[in-house]
């Protein structure tokens, strides 16, 4: 999968996030599921949220300077500034990240979103990883406390976004039906 590296200087001075390395064809692989307009059935979100127990479920599709929600449950928040977001590091690994207290943790505890009403204080996303290897989006979990998310939890969590995954996919063959 992907692996952070430092990003090229000119990519440094305008970015305030990690950049994967591949990332321009990684950009290429998001705005070919923008252009064809994908989406995913809103029962997947709710179901996610349901089966994990958390207030916030959404699809945070990380774009060259924003991330834009795809879908979501709960929160109101439609797209932030990829700095801010949380799916920016999810995109990194083929792994769950889990941040059971943004407020503990170094890279998140001054973030706008947990410093807000009402805060965002527990994270949880699973790359969306298409077909060719690119993470193009996450699908998050949050709540507004901080909490422990059990290997369980990771494993549904990964489940769910791999089914959401193929949701996109069958959105780009044409076989995708609301």
């Amino acid at each position: 999968m992907t692996s952070a590296t430092p990003a090229p200087a000119r990519a440094v001075a305008a970015a305030s996030y990690p950049v994967p390395e591949n990332e321009p064809a990684r950009l290429r692989a998001v705005e070919t599921y923008v252009r064809a307009r994908a989406f995913v059935r809103a029962d997947l979100i709710r179901g996610t949220a349901f089966l994990l127990k958390v207030p916030v479920a959404m699809i945070a599709l990380v774009e060259e300077d924003r991330v834009r929600v795809l879908s979501r449950h709960g929160g109101d928040v439609r797209s932030v500034p990829r700095g801010v977001a949380f799916s920016s590091h999810t995109i990194l690994s083929d792994r769950v990240m889990v941040i059971p207290d943004t407020h503990a943790d170094p890279r998140f505890s001054n973030n706008p979103l947990t410093r807000r009403e009402p805060p965002v204080r527990f994270y949880a996303g699973a790359p969306l990883i298409t077909r060719d290897g690119y993470a193009i989006a996450a699908l998050c979990v949050m709540d507004w406390s901080p909490r422990g998310f059990s290997e369980e939890s990771a494993t549904a969590l990964a489940g769910m976004a791999l089914r959401v995954m193929n949701e996109l996919d069958l959105c780009l063959t044409g076989r995708a039906t609301r």
